[in-house]
């Protein structure tokens, strides 16, 4: 138990049979909309909503890219900017950014511009930068959920990235 109710109560649901099954068959977009939905239902009050969402995608993008083999830094520091995931990693970053996407959760719109100004310092590729938030508009903009949620489309275009771009399977021969 990590202490906190809402990872706590996802991880549980992430451990099932069902989720195991949709991450053999990769079923990706499918299990990032059924785990949202299902635990959205935890936030209580308005004051932790934008945390437990956060909480809620950030443990669903880290289930999926360790369950599809896609390599990935989590919570990591580039040149004084906090990233919350990048695909492949900062070592990437720095030689080819071209390469890389980075992927920031900010549930809070105002918080938004800023985190994508100061991102952009360190991934001059602006459409390699994509902003997972609640309700927040513009460009390589996801929503979490909702009912028009483009979180699962989100989820599919990441695992063709990586594909694309050779990140896929931790670097394995298939």
């Amino acid at each position: 138990m990590s202490g906190n109710p809402v990872k706590d109560a996802l991880f549980a649901l992430l451990e099932s049979e069902r989720f195991a099954a949709m991450a053999a068959g990769g079923r990706y977009d499918q299990i990032a909309l059924e785990a949202v939905s299902k635990c959205a239902g935890m936030v209580e009050c308005a004051e932790t909503r934008d945390a437990t969402l956060e909480t809620l995608a950030t443990g669903v993008l880290h289930y999926i890219l360790t369950k599809s083999g896609t390599p990935s830094r989590r919570k990591a520091v580039c040149g004084g900017v906090e990233l919350d995931i990048a695909i492949p990693g900062t070592r990437e970053l720095e030689k080819d950014p071209g390469s890389v996407l980075v992927i920031q959760v900010c549930c809070d719109c105002g918080q938004t511009a800023e985190r994508l100004r100061r991102t952009g310092t360190v991934q001059p590729v602006r459409e390699n930068i994509w902003i997972l938030t609640q309700d927040c508009a513009g460009p390589f903009h996801y929503t979490i959920s909702g009912k028009n949620a483009t979180f699962p489309r989100m989820v599919t275009r990441l695992i063709r990235f990586a594909e694309a771009h050779r990140h896929d399977r931790l670097g394995m021969v298939p």
